[in-house]
């Protein structure tokens, strides 16, 4: 089935108002710990998970794409290649001939 990210943009101002209400009632509940504590638990919960997921996301997710593409450039199929894989998932054309005149 074909998925277009492009479906989901009309969602995203609910989502961000939905993420922002969770927030302020996350923060409303925490107001009544101690000030010090209660930032702690904010930092912990909300931020750290999103520094884990943005190194995941940057390192490694999805480099296999690249990694083929690569031996592909420096090794080139003979008999062709059939990939089982989205036609926008992989930088076919652009990374395995590079810069044509």
């Amino acid at each position: 089935s074909h998925k277009e990210y492009r479906f989901l943009l009309p969602f995203f101002p609910l989502f961000s108002l939905l993420a922002g209400l969770g927030l302020q009632r996350a923060s409303a509940w925490l107001q009544a710990k101690s000030a010090a504590r209660a930032r702690f638990y904010l930092l912990a919960v909300v931020f750290v998970p999103q520094v884990f997921a943005a190194i995941f996301f940057c390192v490694v997710h999805q480099r296999g794409a690249e990694a083929v593409m690569t031996h592909l450039r420096n090794y080139p199929a003979r008999g062709g290649i059939f990939f089982l894989t989205a036609c926008h998932a992989t930088p076919f054309h652009s990374f395995l001939h590079g810069q044509e005149e």
